[in-house]
């Protein structure tokens, strides 16, 4: 399914092909020329298990030390506060308690596969009447958080971002001997 667009009357969705191009260069610390490591910070980034990336510059300062976590993505994305209006909402219009019982669709018995046909056109009114505009509007939202964390994401590895913005400001003023922007390299 290539080059489509598929709607459920609230949100879009498309999907293109996009063609291979030609894969980015390779960089090592061999071909950077001597004036430009006197001009740069050099970081080892790591994408770590239990954290998103880990990026180190080789100083012994904490400063020298970028991360972020899976919990900070989740804070600044607001999914806690989503998931936390979404299980009130159900749980207060007693969704959480129709979810539940609907029974297993891993089965090879055609009584227990009829049974669940059943049982979701018997519940398919209440639970169109719960996902309605509201829920598909939070999602949105969601998904805009997910930007503005994937957006934040970024600006922590490659400049510090929010979160090191003191630290780092205060850091290479004591240690750096570069003047003007600082260059970095990524391996």
């Amino acid at each position: 399914f290539e080059n489509a667009f598929d709607t459920d009357g609230f949100a879009t969705s498309f999907t293109f092909k996009r063609p291979k191009g030609d894969a980015p260069p390779y960089l090592t610390l061999d071909k950077a020329v001597k004036w430009q490591l006197r001009q740069c910070r050099a970081w080892g980034v790591d994408p770590g298990v239990n954290d998103i990336f880990v990026a180190v510059d080789g100083s012994s300062y904490a400063s020298g030390i970028y991360s972020a976590a899976p919990h900070e993505y989740n804070r600044l994305a607001g999914i806690p506060r989503v998931n936390a209006w979404l299980e009130n909402k159900k749980a207060a219009r007693g969704i959480t308690y129709i979810e539940s019982r609907i029974p297993t669709a891993r089965t090879a018995r055609v009584d227990r596969v009829h049974h669940r046909v059943e049982f979701l056109l018997a519940s398919l009114p209440t639970l169109l009447a719960f996902y309605d505009i509201e829920h598909q509007a939070k999602r949105f939202s969601l998904y805009r958080g997910k930007q503005r964390a994937n957006a934040e994401m970024v600006n922590i590895l490659v400049g510090g971002g929010k979160k090191y913005a003191r630290i780092d400001q205060d850091a290479q003023r004591r240690e750096s001997p570069c003047t003007g922007t600082t260059k970095y390299f990524f391996f």
